[in-house]
Protein backbone atom coordinates (compact mmCIF):
# COMPACT_ATOMS: atom_id res chain seq x y z
CA UNK A 1 0.00 0.00 0.00
CA UNK A 2 1.39 3.32 -1.17
CA UNK A 3 -0.06 6.93 0.24
CA UNK A 4 -0.10 9.42 -1.89
CA UNK A 5 2.57 12.38 -1.10
CA UNK A 6 -0.56 15.10 -1.61
CA UNK A 7 -2.39 12.93 0.57
CA UNK A 8 0.67 12.60 3.62
CA UNK A 9 1.50 16.84 2.88
CA UNK A 10 -2.26 17.58 3.57
CA UNK A 11 -2.10 15.35 6.68
CA UNK A 12 0.94 16.42 7.70
CA UNK A 13 0.12 20.21 7.59
CA UNK A 14 -3.30 19.32 9.32
CA UNK A 15 -1.61 17.43 12.40
CA UNK A 16 1.20 20.04 12.23
CA UNK A 17 -2.22 22.90 12.78
CA UNK A 18 -3.17 21.10 15.13
CA UNK A 19 -0.34 20.51 17.44
CA UNK A 20 1.32 24.11 16.37
CA UNK A 21 4.47 22.37 14.93
CA UNK A 22 5.17 23.75 11.43
CA UNK A 23 8.05 21.74 11.17
CA UNK A 24 5.83 18.58 12.28
CA UNK A 25 7.42 15.50 10.44
CA UNK A 26 5.11 12.02 10.53
CA UNK A 27 6.01 8.44 10.81
CA UNK A 28 2.93 5.80 8.93
CA UNK A 29 2.46 2.30 9.44
CA UNK A 30 0.07 0.09 7.97
CA UNK A 31 -2.68 -1.31 10.02
CA UNK A 32 -5.45 -3.56 9.24
CA UNK A 33 -9.01 -3.03 9.04
CA UNK A 34 -11.65 -1.30 6.73
CA UNK A 35 -13.10 -2.18 3.26
CA UNK A 36 -12.72 0.81 0.83
CA UNK A 37 -10.13 2.99 2.51
CA UNK A 38 -6.59 2.19 3.98
CA UNK A 39 -5.47 2.73 7.29
CA UNK A 40 -2.52 3.55 8.87
CA UNK A 41 -0.85 4.58 12.29
CA UNK A 42 0.58 7.87 12.24
CA UNK A 43 3.07 8.91 15.19
CA UNK A 44 4.30 12.96 15.52
CA UNK A 45 5.84 14.33 18.17
CA UNK A 46 5.45 11.52 20.35
CA UNK A 47 2.10 11.30 19.80
CA UNK A 48 -0.34 8.77 18.02
CA UNK A 49 -3.38 9.03 15.76
CA UNK A 50 -5.36 7.04 13.42
CA UNK A 51 -5.24 8.26 9.66
CA UNK A 52 -7.47 6.58 6.82
CA UNK A 53 -7.55 7.79 3.15
CA UNK A 54 -8.79 6.76 -0.18
CA UNK A 55 -7.22 8.62 -3.02
CA UNK A 56 -10.67 8.41 -5.00
CA UNK A 57 -13.03 9.28 -2.60
CA UNK A 58 -16.20 11.15 -3.60
CA UNK A 59 -16.33 15.29 -3.02
CA UNK A 60 -17.79 15.56 1.04
CA UNK A 61 -17.30 11.59 2.00
CA UNK A 62 -14.79 12.25 4.47
CA UNK A 63 -16.55 15.14 5.83
CA UNK A 64 -19.73 13.87 6.17
CA UNK A 65 -17.95 11.21 8.31
CA UNK A 66 -16.42 13.61 10.03
CA UNK A 67 -19.43 15.58 10.60
CA UNK A 68 -21.49 12.13 11.72
CA UNK A 69 -18.08 11.43 14.74
CA UNK A 70 -18.26 14.62 15.79
CA UNK A 71 -22.41 14.28 16.58
CA UNK A 72 -22.07 11.12 18.23
CA UNK A 73 -19.20 12.40 20.45
CA UNK A 74 -20.82 15.22 21.69
CA UNK A 75 -24.07 13.26 22.34
CA UNK A 76 -21.75 10.34 24.52
CA UNK A 77 -20.56 13.14 26.55
CA UNK A 78 -22.60 14.86 27.27
CA UNK A 79 -24.91 12.30 28.42
CA UNK A 80 -21.71 10.67 29.94
CA UNK A 81 -22.63 7.17 29.00
CA UNK A 82 -18.99 5.27 28.81
CA UNK A 83 -18.48 5.37 25.21
CA UNK A 84 -15.80 7.08 23.76
CA UNK A 85 -15.85 8.16 20.27
CA UNK A 86 -12.93 9.37 18.71
CA UNK A 87 -12.00 13.00 18.29
CA UNK A 88 -11.56 14.34 14.72
CA UNK A 89 -7.73 16.20 14.19
CA UNK A 90 -8.57 16.70 10.41
CA UNK A 91 -10.61 15.99 7.71
CA UNK A 92 -9.94 16.70 4.06
CA UNK A 93 -11.46 15.82 0.81
CA UNK A 94 -9.14 12.55 0.72
CA UNK A 95 -8.35 11.64 4.15
CA UNK A 96 -9.40 11.72 7.83
CA UNK A 97 -7.02 12.08 10.77
CA UNK A 98 -8.74 11.23 14.15
CA UNK A 99 -6.90 10.81 17.84
CA UNK A 100 -5.43 6.56 18.19
CA UNK A 101 -7.65 4.41 20.35
CA UNK A 102 -5.90 2.00 22.25
CA UNK A 103 -6.75 -1.35 22.43
CA UNK A 104 -7.45 -2.58 25.79
CA UNK A 105 -8.85 -6.40 27.39
CA UNK A 106 -11.95 -6.48 29.57
CA UNK A 107 -14.94 -9.04 30.17
CA UNK A 108 -16.64 -9.21 26.47
CA UNK A 109 -20.04 -9.68 28.08
CA UNK A 110 -19.65 -7.10 30.44
CA UNK A 111 -18.31 -4.87 27.40
CA UNK A 112 -21.52 -5.75 25.56
CA UNK A 113 -23.61 -4.67 28.55
CA UNK A 114 -21.81 -1.34 28.66
CA UNK A 115 -21.67 -0.58 24.86
CA UNK A 116 -25.55 -2.11 25.08
CA UNK A 117 -26.32 0.71 27.81
CA UNK A 118 -24.32 3.60 26.12
CA UNK A 119 -26.15 2.58 23.04
CA UNK A 120 -29.50 2.75 24.71
CA UNK A 121 -28.41 6.58 25.73
CA UNK A 122 -27.94 7.35 22.27
CA UNK A 123 -31.08 6.42 21.03
CA UNK A 124 -33.19 8.25 23.29
CA UNK A 125 -32.00 11.32 21.55
CA UNK A 126 -34.66 12.31 19.21
CA UNK A 127 -35.22 14.67 16.38
CA UNK A 128 -38.25 16.27 14.34
CA UNK A 129 -37.58 14.37 11.29
CA UNK A 130 -36.07 11.32 9.71
CA UNK A 131 -32.54 11.49 7.49
CA UNK A 132 -30.02 14.53 7.21
CA UNK A 133 -29.90 18.08 6.09
CA UNK A 134 -26.74 16.88 4.32
CA UNK A 135 -25.13 14.60 2.17
CA UNK A 136 -24.57 10.99 3.78
CA UNK A 137 -22.98 7.39 2.46
CA UNK A 138 -22.63 3.94 1.96
CA UNK A 139 -19.52 2.86 1.73
CA UNK A 140 -18.97 5.21 -1.80
CA UNK A 141 -22.26 5.49 -2.76
CA UNK A 142 -23.86 9.15 -1.93
CA UNK A 143 -27.47 9.67 -0.85
CA UNK A 144 -28.74 13.52 -1.08
CA UNK A 145 -29.76 15.34 2.13
CA UNK A 146 -33.23 14.86 2.95
CA UNK A 147 -35.72 15.31 6.27
CA UNK A 148 -39.17 13.37 6.11
CA UNK A 149 -41.52 13.11 9.55
CA UNK A 150 -42.78 10.11 7.77
CA UNK A 151 -40.28 6.45 8.32
CA UNK A 152 -41.44 4.35 5.80
CA UNK A 153 -41.76 7.27 2.91
CA UNK A 154 -38.27 8.40 3.87
CA UNK A 155 -37.04 4.65 4.00
CA UNK A 156 -38.93 4.49 0.41
CA UNK A 157 -37.60 7.76 -1.23
CA UNK A 158 -34.32 8.79 0.28
CA UNK A 159 -33.00 5.25 0.67
CA UNK A 160 -34.29 2.25 -1.08
CA UNK A 161 -35.61 4.45 -4.33
CA UNK A 162 -31.80 6.13 -4.68
CA UNK A 163 -30.42 2.79 -4.41
CA UNK A 164 -32.95 1.23 -7.22
CA UNK A 165 -32.23 3.82 -9.98
CA UNK A 166 -28.74 3.84 -8.79
CA UNK A 167 -28.58 -0.48 -9.92
CA UNK A 168 -30.87 0.55 -12.93
CA UNK A 169 -28.84 3.04 -14.31
CA UNK A 170 -25.38 1.03 -13.99
CA UNK A 171 -27.42 -1.44 -15.87
CA UNK A 172 -27.65 -4.07 -12.47
CA UNK A 173 -30.94 -4.82 -12.94
CA UNK A 174 -32.88 -7.27 -14.87
CA UNK A 175 -36.61 -6.17 -16.21
CA UNK A 176 -37.94 -8.88 -13.34
CA UNK A 177 -36.29 -7.59 -10.82
CA UNK A 178 -36.63 -4.28 -11.29
CA UNK A 179 -40.43 -4.77 -11.59
CA UNK A 180 -40.21 -6.61 -8.16
CA UNK A 181 -38.17 -3.40 -6.81
CA UNK A 182 -40.43 -1.46 -7.88
CA UNK A 183 -43.51 -3.19 -6.22
CA UNK A 184 -41.97 -3.04 -3.19
CA UNK A 185 -41.39 0.62 -3.29
CA UNK A 186 -45.20 1.14 -4.16
CA UNK A 187 -46.02 -1.25 -1.43
CA UNK A 188 -43.54 -0.30 1.06
CA UNK A 189 -45.83 1.90 3.63
CA UNK A 190 -48.41 -0.97 3.73
CA UNK A 191 -45.92 -3.54 4.85
CA UNK A 192 -44.07 -1.28 6.90
CA UNK A 193 -45.99 -0.73 9.99
CA UNK A 194 -44.10 0.85 12.67
CA UNK A 195 -44.00 4.10 13.63
CA UNK A 196 -40.44 4.83 15.28
CA UNK A 197 -39.64 8.21 16.54
CA UNK A 198 -36.55 10.09 14.93
CA UNK A 199 -33.40 8.70 16.75
CA UNK A 200 -30.04 9.16 16.30
CA UNK A 201 -28.06 5.96 15.21
CA UNK A 202 -24.83 4.74 14.36
CA UNK A 203 -25.31 3.99 10.72
CA UNK A 204 -22.73 1.45 10.56
CA UNK A 205 -21.95 -0.51 13.66
CA UNK A 206 -20.98 -3.72 13.62
CA UNK A 207 -18.24 -5.69 15.21
CA UNK A 208 -15.85 -4.27 13.40
CA UNK A 209 -16.73 -0.89 14.25
CA UNK A 210 -16.41 -0.68 18.49
CA UNK A 211 -13.80 -2.29 20.12
CA UNK A 212 -12.46 -1.27 24.35
CA UNK A 213 -9.75 0.73 24.57
CA UNK A 214 -8.45 4.09 25.83
CA UNK A 215 -7.22 7.65 24.35
CA UNK A 216 -3.46 8.21 23.42
CA UNK A 217 -3.53 11.48 21.43
CA UNK A 218 -6.55 13.42 22.14
CA UNK A 219 -6.00 16.72 23.87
Amino acid sequence: MHLPAPILEAARKALAAHLGSPDLELQATPVRGGDICHALRVTAAGRTYFLKWRDDAPPGFFAAEAEGLRLLGRVHGERSTGAGVPAVVAAGPSFLLLEWIEPATGDPEELARQLGRALACQHEVTGPAFGMDRETFLGPLRFPPGLDDDWSRHFREQRLAVLVERAGRQGRLDALRARRLHRLLDHLEQWLGHRPRPSLLHGDLWGGNWMAGWSTSAD
